[in-house]
């Protein structure tokens, strides 16, 4: 009996070990596979600030201010796309596109008040009140 108990003991324990290391390979690559998803939505984060900062600097520099949008648009694309290309972010056109026209849709929405009252029209006291709660 104890010839069979052996070979039997020693088949149980590599198929322990077998099936374990499967299954923290399997965990390792799921690992792999957020971490990677993770980094990505970072990315994407990273370049949306820039793209703000990028169209809000184009905007309130009195050099741009005679350009005309599309103008305006062709340079924040331009610069956007330097920008992750010097991080190592691999970005296509429409991306940065969409990206720029989502940049420009929030500065007009955070700053579309404030930037009629100085363009010279007098804002009605509940859109300052607006502005100011909103900051």
């Amino acid at each position: 009996m104890e010839t069979y108990l052996q070979p039997l003991i020693s088949a149980l324990v590599l198929a322990l070990v077998g099936t374990v290391s499967y299954f923290l390979k399997q965990l390792v690559d799921m690992g792999i596979v957020y971490m990677k998803a993770m980094l990505s939505a970072s990315n994407v984060q990273l370049v949306r600030d820039m793209a703000s900062t990028i169209v809000r600097s184009l905007e309130q520099n009195p050099a741009f201010s005679d350009l005309p949008g599309s103008l305006k648009k062709e340079r924040s694309i331009v610069a956007l796309t330097d920008y992750a290309e010097k991080i190592g972010l691999p970005v296509d056109h429409t991306f940065v596109d969409k990206t720029i026209e989502e940049a420009v849709q929030i500065m007009k929405t955070q700053l579309g008040p404030t930037v009629q009252w100085l363009e010279g029209e007098t804002p009605k006291i509940s859109t300052l009140l607006s502005v100011v709660n909103s900051n």
